[in-house]
């Protein structure tokens, strides 16, 4: 039987996964590695790293499968409590925090399924607006 600390190690365990994969190729530079599939190595990260922190608190896992809008909502709190967790002062760590906040929501929209109508941009399908087709490979 599966349980939530389960899933939540398994989320943690491949947001490392992806993270570390993102620092390799975003340090590599190659350019037979398109920027938009380095950038959607962080956001599966740090999707699955909120998704993880979510069960961790509480989420039941099955409500987490459908969505990919977790970032800009619970990064910043992460990063929040680990700044607690080292015995430091949160509010010390104010314009960080903002700056995270910020481009979370930036990390967040690299998926698809994320603030479609308003930013069709994204890492992983090709969107049309106007009457143009772009895809993620020529989209910086």
């Amino acid at each position: 039987m599966t349980t939530p600390d389960l899933w939540a190690i398994c989320f943690a365990r491949q947001a490392a996964a992806d993270f570390n994969t993102w620092k390799r190729l975003r340090n590599q530079k190659d350019p037979k590695y398109p920027e938009c599939h380095v950038n959607q190595f962080l956001q599966m990260a740090c999707e699955k790293i909120c998704k993880s922190f979510l069960i961790t608190h509480g989420s039941d896992p099955s409500t987490l499968q459908g969505s990919h809008a977790y970032i800009a909502k619970n990064l910043h709190t992460i990063i929040a409590q680990q700044i607690s967790l080292k015995n430091e002062n949160v509010s010390k760590h104010k314009s960080l925090l903002a700056h995270v906040k910020r481009l979370a929501g930036e990390v967040d929209r690299l998926s698809p399924s994320v603030d479609r109508e308003q930013r069709p941009d994204n890492c992983e399908y090709p969107w049309a607006q106007g009457n143009n087709v772009y895809s993620p490979l020529d989209h910086h």
